[in-house]
């Protein structure tokens, strides 16, 4: 089992593979409504959820990315009871 304690950690979310690099948006236009200044950064280990950050960015800085929660909906009608056959 390895573990970082006291390290930088950021979604795997907001982590962009660009070919060789990884990015971070550290900046967002709100008249256009998309990510900018992107900063490349180092990563460390990841547990599937987060990563560690090693270079790039430091702590207390903004990181801007797309947040999707999860959502279900069903179109299936709701049933009580049992089933009636003929």
């Amino acid at each position: 089992l390895t573990t970082a304690e006291d390290s930088l950690c950021l979604p795997v979310a907001a982590l962009v593979e660009t070919g060789t690099e990884t990015i971070v948006y550290t900046g967002y236009d709100e008249e256009t409504k998309e990510f900018i200044d992107p900063v490349k950064v180092t990563t460390g280990i990841s547990d599937g959820a987060y990563v560690q950050i090693l270079s790039g960015i430091s702590d207390g800085q903004s990181v801007y990315y797309p947040y999707y929660d999860t959502l279900v909906i069903s179109n299936a009608p709701e049933m009580s009871g049992g089933f009636r056959f003929g």
